[in-house]
């Protein structure tokens, strides 16, 4: 047992995580050895996996340029070029809004080609969590907590909140497009679903408006969801 339980947190070490997924990515990184290199680490293992990240940066002498590490506490920047920010957990506020925006100034920064280091973890869809256009921060902040209440899986939850994010459902690729994105992720959802680990900020939505409907159906809290939400929601179907 007590092999099993170190085994475990062995597994689940951020800063193996990252070593390994990028060592794992040698070839993708060589490529581009003489661009700038960029750190986005959110979650609340960011922290560490930013730091692991410096270090296998440094040992293979490529540039930071840049980046930004939003966490779940206070914790110095694990470089000088990078801005370190605390959001708010497990419902997104004023502190997660700033960090949103900071993430949106920093992709404002990033060249075509560019090689950026996104690192995922558990809690990124609160951390960062900003509403898309139409859609009031009050409302998705009052879906968040609904939708914890109701105690629905995980999964189910991203499945609904990140069509409504900011950077959720790949509209973080987006924003960078163009780059070469090196995606690490820490899963925190059954089946490692890369669409839904923190929201899925690098990785595509699978679901349809309608799929949204039906957990929220099914959970019972489809009348309780804010107005601008369901309005969201609705045009998404047009």
């Amino acid at each position: 047992l007590r092999g099993c339980y170190e085994a475990a947190l062995a597994a689940a070490d951020p800063a193996r995580v990252v070593r390994d997924g990028l060592s794992a990515r040698e070839v993708a990184l060589e490529v581009g050895r003489d661009r700038p290199h960029w750190i986005i680490a959110v979650g609340k293992a960011a922290p560490a996996m930013a730091g692991a990240a410096v270090a296998f940066l440094a040992e293979g002498q490529r540039r930071i340029a840049g980046g930004l590490v939003v966490g779940a506490h206070e914790a110095p920047a694990p470089h000088a070029e990078l801005e370190a920010l605390v959001g708010d957990h497990p419902v997104p506020g004023v502190r997660s809004q700033r960090a949103a925006d900071a993430l949106g100034a920093l992709t404002e920064r990033i060249a075509k080609q560019d090689v950026v280091l996104v690192l995922i973890s558990g809690g990124t869809s609160s951390l960062i969590g900003a509403p898309i256009d139409g859609v009031r921060r009050e409302d998705l902040a009052a879906l968040h907590s609904v939708l914890l209440a109701a105690g629905v899986p995980i999964s189910r939850i991203n499945g609904v909140r990140k069509r409504f994010s900011r950077w959720g459902a790949g509209r973080l690729a987006e924003a960078l497009a163009g780059a070469q994105v090196i995606p690490i992720l820490l899963a925190d959802v059954p089946n490692e679903d890369p669409s839904m680990i923190g929201s899925g900020p690098v990785s595509p939505d699978p679901l349809e408006a309608h799929h949204v409907e039906r957990i929220l159906r099914e959970a019972g809290i489809a009348v309780r969801i804010p107005l601008s939400v369901a309005s969201a929601l609705g045009a998404s179907y047009g």
